[in-house]
Order: structure tokens, then C-alpha cells, then sequence
């Protein structure tokens, strides 16, 4: 029915389809950087720097610490490990910023536990880097099989910018 490669598509899926699915959920969580900007915000920090702190040093972060684990935790650690540690840090990470969030009286300056806090905005920066932003790559190289691989590295690259377009309408 099929030329070539893509005959082979039929029995292949679900891995040629994990790569732009799972970039969904990859940039549906990029969607905590805007929330961040408002944290910042109520946590006092105002103007341009709040902006900067939010998008900027976020991204830098973001950047490094997912080079650094694709390079390094990875093949170390496995792609299972990476998910579950990264997952376990995002989530005390965000516990801690809501529970914060919850006590703190509004209005009141920014204290130790106020820069604590933002902090934590970072630590989850890199546990999403250790999880989703790095083995999602990774994964996505790897489930195709080697005839359609590029194709399947292709249509998750697409995915993910297009996601990335959806997101910056929202």
C-alpha cells in the first residue's frame, strides 16, 4: 500500500506518535512560567525585574540544567529515574509554593522564607530538566524505528513548536 519506509507506519503507531504527543504535556507545562510571573508579583517583586527574573533567568536555567541532564543523568541514571526524580521535585517544589502562598498574609515584605520561595520557583525549573524537558527528547529519538526516524524526529519537532505557538496565544 506503502511505498519505502512509511509502509512500516501502520505497525509503528504508537511510538512514531509518542514524540508530538508528549510534547503536548511538555509545553501545557511551560504554562507555569506565567503563573511564576505572578508569583513573583505577590511575593513583591515588581516591575522589570519581576519580568526578567520570571522568563529570563527561568529560561537560562532551563536551558542549562536540561543540556546538562541530556548530557549526563540520562544514561545514568535511565529515563525511568529521570521522570520519577524530576516529577517527586516539581511537585514538593510546587507543594511549597502553594502552601506559601496559602499562609503568607497578603501585603506583608518579602522575608527569608518569601526568597525561600522564589528559589523553589527555581529548583523546579531544574526538576523539570532533569524530567520532562530532557527525557522527552531523548524518548522521542528512540522509539521509531531507525526507517522512520527522521520522520518521526520531524513531526515531534513540529509538534513542539506549534505547541509552543498555541501556548504563546493563550
Amino acid at each position: 500500500m506503502f511505498p519505502g519506509p512509511v509502509r512500516h507506519l501502520p505497525d509503528r503507531r504508537s511510538g512514531f506518535a509518542y514524540g508530538p504527543g508528549d510534547f503536548v504535556v511538555v509545553e501545557a507545562e511551560d504554562l507555569t512560567q506565567d503563573i511564576f510571573i505572578k508569583i513573583f508579583k505577590s511575593l513583591g517583586i515588581t516591575g522589570q525585574s519581576s519580568g526578567l527574573l520570571a522568563t529570563g533567568v527561568y529560561g537560562v536555567v532551563k536551558i542549562i540544567t536540561t543540556g546538562l541532564f541530556m548530557a549526563v543523568a540520562i544514561e545514568q541514571l535511565g529515563r525511568k529515574w529521570c521522570l520519577i526524580i524530576g516529577g517527586l521535585v516539581q511537585v514538593f517544589t510546587l507543594f511549597w509554593i502553594a502552601i506559601y502562598q496559602a499562609v503568607r498574609p497578603a501585603g506583608t515584605p518579602v522575608d527569608g522564607v518569601g526568597y525561600l520561595t522564589i528559589a523553589m520557583v527555581y529548583i523546579f525549573v531544574v526538576g523539570y530538566g532533569l524530567g520532562w524537558s530532557s527525557v522527552t527528547w531523548a524518548v522521542s529519538a528512540e522509539v521509531a524505528p531507525n526507517q522512520l526516524r527522521a520522520l518521526a524526529m520531524s513531526a515531534a519537532t513540529m509538534s513542539q513548536w506549534f505547541f509552543n505557538f498555541v501556548i504563546a496565544l493563550i
